[in-house]
């Protein structure tokens, strides 16, 4: 990193991320520009729904199949 972008940074850290001028950080500024680390997030983001989606679906296998099981008490 150059001086120039050491201070840019500097500055635009001092900027965004302190106080009430925090919450005004523009939409573009959230994304990464790095297409690396952008494109990790998004592969994350799809890992992680992805995981919950399969977690939900052997929850609800596992409970459909307890609710499918034959009683086993004797009758009365």
């Amino acid at each position: 990193m150059s001086d120039a972008e050491v201070i840019r940074t500097f500055e635009l850290t001092k900027q965004y991320c302190g106080g009430l001028e925090s919450r005004n950080l523009e939409f573009s500024l959230w994304r990464s520009a790095d297409p690396l680390i952008f494109w990790l997030g998004w592969v994350t983001h799809f890992i992680a729904f992805e995981c919950a989606v399969a977690l939900l679906t052997i929850l609800w296998v596992a409970l459909n199949k307890e609710s499918r099981q034959p009683n086993n008490r004797p009758a009365d």
